[in-house]
């Protein structure tokens, strides 16, 4: 899958946060120093790979409500789909 860089994730947004302190130490059991890197992935404008520079650890984001996609009902409904996909991929292994 090819992906195009983006830039580097603000330390003001309150993503960075969110990916620093309650993601990354699930990925990799580490809070510490982090800085982003951000690209969006081929195939969607929604999906987006943040990277931290520091330890190489990958996380995946994809956005369902957006300046492009403002009809809440509809961001609801393919979230809560994606969701049970994951649930689905989970259980079977």
């Amino acid at each position: 899958m090819n992906r195009m860089y983006l830039g580097r994730l603000s330390e003001n947004d309150p993503l960075h946060g969110y990916l620093q302190y309650d993601i990354q130490p699930q990925v990799n059991g580490s809070s510490g120093r982090a800085t982003y890197r951000v690209f969006r992935l081929s195939g969607s404008n929604d999906v987006y790979l943040y990277e931290d520079r520091y330890t190489g650890a990958k996380v995946v984001g994809q956005v369902f409500l957006s300046s492009r996609k403002r009809d809440a009902e509809k961001a609801a409904a393919r979230l809560t789909r994606e969701f049970d996909n994951l649930c689905m991929m989970r259980d079977t292994g």
